[in-house]
Order: structure tokens, then C-alpha cells, then sequence
């Protein structure tokens, strides 16, 4: 057992037993890798943000009525 000093008091890890049953009920201490995005799946995303939706809902007003430098 891993004893640690140097706190307020002296602190005891766990025991190699308790170690196996808590990898056993949560898993090792392990980060699993993030999949990776596709890229269209990220165009996709953007063109549904509302703001976009209205920068482009306005452009296309603008450029039906005429006015297509504004």
C-alpha cells in the first residue's frame, strides 16, 4: 500500500484488491479517442445555423430587388 506524507495527515492508498474491483466495476482510466467529424457532416452543420440562413435569405432579397452591391 502507498503510504503519502506531507498532508495533514498521513494518507493510505488502496489495496490491490480494492484496485482489481475498481477497474472491474468502472474501467480503466483510460480516455477513448473522439471520432472524427466528416467534413460535409461539418458543412451540413453550418448551413443549418440561423444566422447563416438569414445572411443568405437577406443576399437573396437584396439581389432580387435590384441591389446586388449591398
Amino acid at each position: 500500500m502507498a503510504k503519502f506524507n506531507g498532508f495533514s495527515g498521513d494518507y493510505i492508498g488502496l489495496s490491490a484488491e480494492q484496485v482489481d474491483i475498481q477497474h472491474e466495476k468502472f474501467g480503466f482510466n483510460e480516455l477513448k479517442p473522439e471520432k472524427k467529424t466528416n467534413f460535409f457532416f461539418k458543412v451540413l452543420i453550418i448551413l443549418k445555423e440561423p444566422m447563416f440562413l438569414l445572411l443568405i435569405c437577406t443576399s437573396l432579397i437584396y439581389f432580387l430587388l435590384g441591389e446586388p452591391r449591398d
